[in-house]
């Protein structure tokens, strides 16, 4: 078992490891501010690349976007994220307050990010992309303005954006629990072509 920067810490043979051994990237227990890894990835040089949210609160969830550069860990917030996205029923305590609406690196480019926050009350789909080991963003909507709740983006593997679904989630007409739950499963397909038979020439895409 290795850290970031090379340096064996521990084999099969010295079982258990324990988390200090490892690299330190975010400590919840020095800020008093928990967090979840949602993915973990490696660049084209082999350097690993964690996505994570933050959690100040239940209401206020932080994604954050950490990259080692070679020599040091880089650790940025990409954008909050809203509160938690299950439906509440009235007069109940959230059984489940740290579920985010959730983030995924492209594991084909690891710059990549897509997300789920809470915009106007909906959880919305965005594409989020750095350039700089993620202290600055540019970002895109792959949903809005919509009617229910979208949420735990899903990048497929191996896959080429235009080519076929490349960003698979789900969108939640219901959601109380992951016992009690009514939803859809959508993607990113994209648009084709008219046919140029009569009785098949309605274009499609998916929202």
């Amino acid at each position: 078992f290795y850290r970031a920067d090379g340096m064996k810490f521990s084999d099969l043979q010295s079982l258990p490891i324990l988390p200090r051994h490892a690299d330190v990237v975010y400590d919840a227990r020095s800020t008093g501010v928990r967090a979840w890894v949602w993915d973990v990835a490696q660049d084209a040089g082999g350097n690993p690349v964690i996505v994570y949210a933050r959690l100040p609160a239940e209401t206020d969830h932080r994604y954050h976007y950490a990259r080692w550069d070679g020599k040091r860990w880089n650790d940025y917030e990409i954008t909050e994220a809203g509160k938690w996205f299950p439906d509440t029923p009235e007069g109940e305590i959230e059984r489940e307050p740290h579920y985010s609406g959730g983030l995924v690196l492209d594991h084909e480019n690891p710059s990549i990010v897509y997300l789920s926050r809470q915009k106007n009350g909906v959880f919305e789909i965005e594409k989020w992309t750095t350039d700089d080991l993620g202290s600055t963003w540019i970002s895109a909507p792959l949903t809005s303005r919509s009617k229910y709740d979208n949420v735990r983006p899903f990048v497929v593997r191996n896959s080429s954006p235009g080519a076929g679904p490349h960003v698979l989630w789900m969108t939640c007409a219901r959601y109380v629990h992951y016992t009690e739950f009514l939803a859809s499963i959508k993607m990113d397909f994209p648009r084709i072509k008219a046919s140029s038979d009569p009785l098949n020439s309605e274009s499609a895409e998916s929202k």
